[in-house]
């Protein structure tokens, strides 16, 4: 599994759809926990280029199953990036793999770093590579001011596309954030998703479903939300309106 992950950036598309399909009988429930780990692992670090449906649909059905925060925390990212052309060859797989990866979220035993994981995976969905992740370690104060920063920019992207009078949503989202209601932040901003105006390939349509999705997923469930979902949120909602 090591191997193939040093590997993964310098084999073909065949060869790491390949290595994908020699990786999933690794995530079964009866394999070691060690073993599934390393095989999530390896399997995050193939899938850029190894991506089909049939293996995004096999990837999501090992996830469902997956009982360990850690190993599904890994699966979910790996999910996250059998994405693009081959992948996401309907707009209802994308669905499906953003809603699969919301589970994780839900699940009690996902906190602390499987969290943050399971987060960065759902950023993927949704967002450019690696824009999420240099939020995940930030301060308390200096997430505050990202924060603060994001609604800025987000009400700047909104003004642009015609729709002002949905500003409040944004002031809301804030003070729910500075109360320490999280959920109801993210909840808020999710409304900001019926705006879009892109069509269903584009990028920014993709932002605008997941964003719906988180802030769905939030207003329907009660469980403790966590600031780096607010950020998230933010984050989607800029780059849905712009």
């Amino acid at each position: 599994c090591a191997a193939l992950s040093a590997l993964a950036p310098r084999l073909s598309a065949a060869e790491n759809r390949a290595a994908a399909e020699t990786l999933l009988p690794l995530l079964a429930h009866g394999v070691p926990r060690g073993i599934r780990f390393a095989a999530a692992r390896a399997l995050r670090d193939v899938a850029k280029t190894g991506a089909s449906p049939e293996i995004a649909l096999s990837v999501m059905a090992r996830l469902s199953a997956e009982t360990d925060a850690a190993v599904a925390s890994r699966l979910a990212f790996a999910l996250s990036r059998f994405g693009g052309d081959g992948a996401d060859s309907a707009a209802t797989l994308h669905e499906s793999r953003t809603a699969a990866i919301l589970s994780v979220l839900d699940r009690a035993e996902s906190y602390g770093l499987a969290h943050k994981q399971t987060l960065a995976a759902v950023a993927e969905m949704g967002l450019d590579e690696d824009v999420f992740y240099p939020y995940l370690g930030l301060t308390d104060v200096a997430r505050d001011q990202a924060v603060a920063r994001l609604a800025t920019e987000t009400r700047r992207a909104l003004r642009k596309t015609g729709h002002p009078t949905d500003e409040p949503t944004i002031g809301e989202a804030e003070t729910a954030y500075t109360n320490g209601d999280f959920g109801g932040a993210v909840v808020a901003l999710g409304r900001l998703s019926a705006l879009h105006t892109a069509p269903i390939a584009n990028r920014a349509r993709q932002s605008a479903d997941v964003l719906g999705a988180l802030g769905r997923r939030r207003a329907a469930h009660e469980g403790e939300s966590t600031p780096e979902e607010v950020t998230l949120a933010f984050l989607l909602a800029k780059a849905a309106l712009s």
